[in-house]
C-alpha cells in the first residue's frame, strides 16, 4: 500500500543511494516555499545549515522572486525549484508538495521562510520518529516588534500544547505519501487537514521538545486582514470536508483561550488588542468565505496527488 502511494504521488522510495557520502542514518528533506523572501530567508536556511544533525537536503521552492531571495538561497547550497507567479502568492500546499515530489529525503520537514529552528530540532524529530512516530509536532514561538505584533505573538502562546492548533511539519516519506501530501485545494488549513488525515490514517503524531521561531517582526494589521480575507475564500472547503473538526478550529470563542485566561489578565492590553484583531479577523474570514470573491473549490483527488504544471 505504501509503495501504491508513492508511485501516486510520483516518488522513489527511499533508499541507501539516496544518503550523503561518508554519513549514516537517514536523509532529512527540508522545503522551503518562498516569495521575495530575502529578509528571512538566510536566516532561515543558516539555522537548518546549523542543525546538530548533519544529513539533510534544503529545497526551496521559489514563485518567481524578484529580489535576492533565490541568490541568498543559492550561495547557501539550496536546491532551487521555481512555480509561476500568477499575481497572487499560491498557497504552500502547492510548493510544499512540488518540492516533497523532487527531493529525496527518508524524512519531509516543511517550514516557512520567515522560520528558524533551534539547533536539535531535526535530531529531535527522527529520535521520537525511531521511537514509533509517523509525524512530529513542533512548538512555535513568535518574535515580535510592534503591537499588533505582539498581540498576534500572545494568541499562538495560547495554543501551546493544544492538539487542536499544534500541527505537525515533520513526516516520515510513507506517511506523507500515503495521505497524498497537502490538499492543494486548500489556502488555509492545510495543516489542520494534514493533522486530521494523518489520525485517520493510523499514523502516530509526537510532540517534539525543540521549538522554532517564526519572526513576525514586519507583522502588520491591515495586511493579516487582507490575508485572512483572501485565504478565507477556501475555508468554506475546509468546513465541507471536515464539518466536525471545523466547530473546534473555525470559532472564535476558543477553549485555549479560556485554559489561558491567567496569562491574557497578565497582559490586558494586549489581551485586548487580540479580541480586537480576533474580531475583525472574524469579519474578514466570514465575507471571504460567504460574500466577496468565492468561487465553490470542490476537492479534486488529482489536485492532491499530482505535480503543478
Amino acid at each position: 500500500m505504501i509503495e501504491d502511494a508513492n508511485a501516486a504521488f510520483g516518488v522513489k522510495k527511499p533508499s541507501d543511494s539516496a544518503l550523503s557520502p561518508g554519513i549514516s542514518g537517514p536523509l532529512v528533506s527540508v522545503v522551503v516555499p518562498t516569495r521575495n523572501s530575502e529578509r528571512n530567508i538566510g536566516r532561515c536556511l543558516s539555522s537548518v545549515l546549523q542543525q546538530s544533525y548533519p544529513n539533510i537536503e534544503v529545497t526551496v521552492v521559489d514563485q518567481m522572486s524578484e529580489d535576492r531571495t533565490r541568490l541568498t538561497a543559492s550561495s547557501l547550497g539550496a536546491t532551487l525549484l521555481s512555480l509561476p507567479f500568477g499575481g497572487a502568492y499560491l498557497p504552500p500546499t502547492k510548493s510544499r508538495n512540488f518540492g516533497a515530489r523532487a527531493s529525496s529525503g527518508d524524512y519531509l520537514l516543511h517550514i516557512d521562510s520567515d522560520m528558524e529552528l533551534t539547533p536539535r530540532v531535526v535530531e529531535s524529530c527522527l529520535e521520537l520518529c525511531a521511537a514509533g512516530a509517523q509525524a512530529v509536532l513542533i512548538p512555535e514561538t513568535d518574535a515580535y516588534a510592534t503591537f499588533w505584533g505582539r498581540c498576534k505573538a500572545l494568541e499562538r502562546s495560547c495554543y501551546l500544547g493544544d492538539p487542536v492548533f499544534e500541527n505537525p511539519r515533520f513526516f516520515s516519506r510513507k506517511a506523507f505519501c500515503n495521505i497524498g501530501g497537502y490538499d492543494e485545494n486548500l489556502n488555509a488549513g492545510e495543516d489542520w487537514d494534514v493533522h486530521i488525515r494523518l489520525r485517520v490514517g493510523g499514523f502516530p503524531v509526537a510532540r517534539s521538545d525543540q521549538y522554532l521561531t517564526h519572526h513576525i517582526e514586519d507583522f502588520d494589521f491591515f495586511k493579516n486582514l487582507k490575508k485572512k480575507h483572501i485565504y478565507a475564500r477556501s475555508l468554506r472547503a475546509f468546513r465541507d470536508k471536515h464539518p466536525e473538526a471545523s466547530k473546534q478550529t473555525l470559532t472564535l470563542l476558543r477553549p485555549a483561550f479560556l485554559r489561558n485566561l491567567r496569562k491574557l489578565a497578565m497582559e490586558p492590553v494586549h489581551a485586548g488588542g487580540l479580541a480586537t484583531q480576533k474580531l475583525f479577523e472574524g469579519y474578514c474570514s466570514w465575507i471571504g468565505m460567504h460574500g466577496f470573491g468565492y468561487r465553490s473549490n470542490k476537492p479534486r483527488r488529482d489536485r492532491i496527488l499530482k505535480a503543478p504544471e
